[in-house]
């Protein structure tokens, strides 16, 4: 129950920020694709990303709130092969910054307007920090900057 508490802001906006210590890209991309079956695939698939950008490209023809254009050109140049590329675009797709630091990767999901674990930070980044601190040897510095 403490890492979901830990999990929620009820400010009016929040940055959820977990750093993975002493991690560099290419072990954050093994670790990640280590484990296909929990949720490498539900959010890192080339066939899911395209049926969710799909869904934002209706959804575009009524909300201008993405610059679909530019993802799907984004889209467009993934290399299948490329783990990589594939999660640097479902990051951004999932609105996920990515800092990567000498002494380590720091991820950063930016929400507003919730106070419950449910609406606040995102599926991905939850799956992302509960695999790294259950599944993995890498120590978290997890924190919550709010207005």
């Amino acid at each position: 129950m403490k890492i979901r508490t830990g999990f929620v802001s009820n400010s009016s906006s929040a940055s959820y920020i977990v750093k993975i210590k002493d991690i560099d890209f290419e072990d954050f991309i093994s670790s990640l694709k280590s484990n296909p079956e929990s949720f490498y695939y539900k959010y890192f698939s080339l066939p899911v990303l395209e049926d969710e950008l799909k869904r934002l490209e209706e959804m575009s023809k009524k909300y201008a709130f993405y610059n679909i254009e530019d993802l799907r050109k984004s889209f467009d140049k993934i290399d299948a092969d490329d783990y990589s590329s594939i999660i640097k675009f479902a990051l951004a797709f999932y609105k996920i910054g990515c800092r990567i630091k000498s002494d380590g990767i720091e991820l950063v999901d930016v929400t507003s307007m919730h106070n419950d674990y449910d609406s606040g930070m995102s599926g991905l980044m939850k799956e992302i920090t509960l695999h790294f601190l259950f599944e993995t040897d890498y120590k978290l510095v997890c924190k919550i900057e709010t207005d």
